[in-house]
Parts: C-alpha cells; structure tokens; sequence
C-alpha cells in the first residue's frame, strides 16, 4: 500500500528498449560503454594535470580496477559518468572558464531521472564553493580575499541552480524526501553489504590501499597549494568510501586525476 519511486525510470526505459532489440548482449555493451566513457575522461583529466601518459596511466587503472567492484549493468555506472563529467567543467571552471557551469543544471535534470547518485554532483560543487570561501578566510592579502570570495558565487549560484534542476523529475520534491529516507535507513546500513564499511580483506584493498595513500600525499599537496576544494572532495569521498562500499568508486575516480 505505500508509493513506489521508480527513480530510475529513464535507465529503466532506455536499458528497455536495448534489450527488446538486441538482448543481454546489447545490455552489457552498453553498460561497458558508459564504464569506458567514464575512465577515458579520468585519463584526460589526470594527463592534464600531470603531463604525463604514463603515470596517467597507471592513477586510472588503480581508479578502475578499484571501481571494478561495481562493473554492473545496472544504473549507477551513470553516476560514475556524471560524477566526472561534472567532475570536469568545475576543474575547467577553477581555470576561469566560468561559462561552463550553465551546463551543470540541464545536466543535473538528466542525471536526476537516471539515478538517484545525483547527489553527488551537488556534493561536487559545494567543495569547489567551499574551497573559494576558505581561500576568502585564509589569504593574508585583502584584494585576494575579495577575489576568492567574489569566487565563490558562480558555484554557490549553480549549485542552486542544480538543486532546483534536481526538481524536474516525475515525483517533484517526493524524489528527494524519498533519498533521504532510503539514505537513513539503519536497515539498509546494518543488512546490505554493499552498504556497509569496506572489507580490507577483499581483493579489491590491494587497489584502495596504494590510491588512498597516494590520495592523502595529495591532500597535503592541495593544502600546500591553497586548493581546498581537492582536499574537500579527497577527504570527503575517502570517508564516504570506508563507510559504505557503495562510494568506492566515486572516491576512486576524485582521487585518481589530484
């Protein structure tokens, strides 16, 4: 007798239409699609950053073959798009190419109706906001104080603008009370593996281990360098990462370019 959210409802239509046309096989290849559009842009982004192929390279597979616990046809592997996409235009935006945050909202709408994971992409923004207003607070110079704060609208206006985008899904508000409850849930937490802590023990540590050592040398990199919004988004995503194995490869793939 309660409601049902289907919240995924355009995965649910376009892996439909696949697999009346084509089967499993159409279903797999278009999932293994969407993973290798995802690592492709980690790899842009780490090779922009670095320089250099090779370690690009080697930070990507670590990224993959961590977020390859979750290689599963299923509809999350649109966040891990998404999650770099948005991932992308901030890191470009930081570079003063403002313009490209008013594609965030449309994005956000598309994202909502994909899967419940868009969270993350506000989550994305509010450390880029974050890092600009900490830079306000902490930098001794005055007119770089302003700078930073003057910084900060354009994310806090298109977070805004994403959240209210977030709202154009066939259950309104519904959708978002709906998340908070399914996130809070102890039964979920205490009952489902894949919401639960990392296991150590599972194969996968050999991966998470060495990115998350690399990852904390960067976040006293970021600190050094006055990029608080990459220490956000690492220390973030680790944390989330260690509580629910859900988060792995969201972590994985911030991590991987810093």
């Amino acid at each position: 007798g309660q409601p049902w959210f289907a919240w995924e409802w355009l995965w649910d239509v376009i892996f439909a239409w696949l697999h009346a046309h084509g089967g499993l096989t159409t279903v797999v290849l278009a999932s293994l699609l969407v993973i290798s559009a995802t690592f492709v842009l980690v790899f842009r982004m780490a090779a922009r950053r670095c320089g250099s192929p090779l370690i690009a390279f080697v930070a990507t597979w670590l990224a993959m073959m961590l977020s390859s616990i979750h290689w599963l046809a299923r509809p999350h592997l649109f966040t891990f798009l998404f999650t770099v996409i948005f991932y992308s235009i901030l890191e470009r935006t930081s570079q003063g190419r403002t313009r490209l945050l008013w594609l965030l909202p449309p994005l956000t709408a598309l994202w909502t109706n994909l899967h419940g994971g868009f969270l993350a992409g506000l989550v994305l923004i509010g450390a880029y906001a974050l890092g600009e207003l900490l830079r306000a607070a902490l930098l001794p110079d005055a007119g770089d104080r302003r700078r930073s704060l003057l910084g900060s609208r354009p994310y806090i206006l298109a977070g805004a603008g994403c959240a209210i985008a977030s709202f154009v899904n066939p259950y309104g508000y519904q959708l978002h009370l709906h998340i908070y409850r399914y996130l809070t849930d102890s039964a979920l937490w205490n009952r489902i593996i894949e919401f639960m802590a990392f296991n150590f023990r599972h194969p996968a540590a050999r991966y998470l281990e060495p990115l998350m050592v690399l990852a904390l040398l960067a976040v006293l990199a970021a600190f050094r360098r006055g990029r608080y919004e990459h220490a956000i988004l690492i220390l973030f995503w680790a944390q989330a990462g260690l509580s629910s194995v859900r988060n792995i490869p969201i972590f994985a793939i911030v991590a991987a370019p810093l």
